[in-house]
């Protein structure tokens, strides 16, 4: 009851070679911003407290139509809705503007957490994918927000073994994971998608052994920087919604915070619609424990 989902685009005009959406969805339409706008002020009104905010590719809202640009529809959401935190999927980051970065670091509402997919670290690799940017454009991007928002929580998705792909490209994708030191991943192997334009003019040359075990590198480098970042959450102050009880344990709440962060906690209620404060105390396996304050 406390989250909602609301549209603002569909469709893609990115044609990346592996991608078979812009295909199957066609061409990037986007939602009347003063619609979007009065979706969120009824969901507000229903008792909802965070709206993540859905679009193949959420940078270049707008865009299409000559209206407010992705930026700016963040900003008149936080400041013309009653929500109190803004999520957003998925960001490109060719779109990925100075303009994005300054709203994410001085609105309140919008939250902490940033998925944007790079999916290699190769800039050989990433021209065949045609995604339009360079890595250290990437890498830039990602540092200036960090410097403005140190809580970041940044996820990403990668592909290993797309066609092509050397030992020194994927080398280049274990340096970029350990530069930028993701807070999670999606990781993959290529595997060819039948009508994309990767599968009709690209050989799938890199064997299947190889792509696994460049895959099983990355998953064990992930796993590595993924406990040691959240280790350094411990002490933090974080926001939170409760999500759920634990199945194993009534009173163990899991609680999702600002940051797009689990954290479990005990409590004897479970809060719907709150937003309850909450201290980061220690880490066991992967997950998060906290107490209130």
């Amino acid at each position: 009851p406390a989250k909602a989902f609301v549209t603002i685009s569909s469709g893609c005009n990115n044609f990346c070679s592996y991608c078979i959406v812009p295909y199957l969805r066609g061409r990037e339409i986007s939602r009347n911003s003063a619609e979007i706008i009065d979706d969120v002020a009824k969901l507000t009104q229903k008792g909802v407290i965070q709206v993540t905010l859905l679009g193949q590719n959420v940078n270049s809202y707008g865009l299409d139509k000559g209206d407010i640009t992705f930026p700016e529809l963040l900003k008149k959401i936080a400041r013309e809705t009653d929500i109190k935190w803004i999520k957003y999927l998925s960001s490109h980051p060719k779109d990925f503007t100075d303009e994005l970065i300054e709203v994410i670091s001085s609105e309140d509402k919008v939250a902490n957490y940033l998925h944007l997919a790079v999916q290699s670290g190769s800039n050989n690799v990433l021209e065949k994918m045609n995604r339009k940017y360079k890595i250290e454009t990437y890498i830039d991007k990602i540092a200036k927000l960090k410097k403005l928002v140190p809580s970041l929580n940044l996820t990403t998705d990668i592909i290993v073994g797309f066609p092509g792909e050397t030992s020194a490209d994927f080398q280049d994708t274990v340096n970029l994971m350990k530069t930028v030191e993701f807070d999670d991943a999606y990781m993959y192997k290529y595997n060819t998608r039948e009508n994309t334009y990767s599968s009709n003019n690209f050989a799938d040359d890199v064997p299947d052994e190889e792509k696994l075990d460049r895959l099983q590198t990355i998953i064990d480098l992930q796993i590595d920087i993924r406990k040691n970042k959240k280790a350094g959450r411990i002490g933090d102050i974080f926001e939170v919604i409760p999500e759920r009880k634990s199945k194993n344990n009534q009173n163990e709440i899991l609680g999702l915070t600002k940051e797009d962060l689990m954290i479990i906690y005990n409590s004897p209620d479970f809060e719907i619609g709150k937003i309850v404060k909450m201290k980061a105390v220690k880490l066991i396996g992967n997950s998060l424990f906290g107490e209130r304050i």
